[in-house]
Formats: C-alpha cells, structure tokens, sequence
C-alpha cells in the first residue's frame, strides 16, 4: 500500500488524516517540524553525535576486548543489533531530553496528534504529561 501525504496547511485535516495514517501505518512524516534555525536536523544529530561519542569512548574505556562494529554486546544504554548497526538509547542525555520535550514532545501537532490516537486506542500511558 501507498502512504497518503497530507496537506500540511489545513490543520484540522492534518490531524485527521494524520491520526489514521498514524494508526493504520505507525508511522506519520511531517516535514515541517524541525524547520525552525533552533530545532533542525542539523541540531538533533550534533546531539547524537555526541552521545554516541561518548558511549563508544566509554565502551573502549571499560570494555577494551569489545570491537565496536564487529562485535555484537548488550547494555543498558546501547546494543549492537549487527554490523554497524546500533540502537542507543538516549533517556539519561539531558540535551537530548531537553530538544525533544522542546520541539517535538511540545509541538501542538504532535501533542494533538498523540492525544487523538491515543485517546481512541483507550492506551495506558507510561507518560501522563503527553495529554496536558
């Protein structure tokens, strides 16, 4: 099946459209989110960068016989899933936290977003702040 793209102009579409895309896919792309000089791309991946940075520093430092990109490992904050590949958690990463409550987590499509979807699945959520 095809992804639909909605008309970023008309809110009350968006959040509509939106909030089926996101239900029925798991997944809604919306291009103008981090636009602004403050939150951009650029910004959220110098933050990465330098989590990653500092974990594969740590990594070499307290486990020096783990190969990073050969080696498959498992800790709390990151794990090899194959070759180069990584999943890297970011909770404990006060900048990260920072950007994303900021410009994403705050963002009125997002918070409006989440509220629809999650308030029609009837969800337990781990985080009640996301419907204030």
């Amino acid at each position: 099946s095809v992804l639909s793209v909605v008309d970023d102009s008309d809110t009350t579409t968006w959040e509509e459209t939106a909030g089926s895309i996101l239900q029925e896919y798991g997944l809604v792309l919306q291009h103008t989110l981090l636009s602004s000089q403050e939150a951009s791309i650029d910004k959220i991946r110098s933050i990465v960068d330098k989590a990653i940075e500092r974990t594969e520093s740590s990594i070499r430092r307290y486990h020096p016989k783990i190969e990073i990109g050969r080696d498959t490992f498992l800790f709390n904050e990151i794990a090899s899933r194959n070759l180069e590949r990584f999943d890297l958690r970011l909770n404990d990463d006060t900048e990260a936290m920072a950007f994303t409550e900021a410009y994403i987590r705050n963002h009125p499509r997002v918070k409006a977003l989440l509220k629809r979807v999650l308030l029609q699945q009837n969800n337990e959520l781990d985080d009640d702040t996301l419907l204030d």
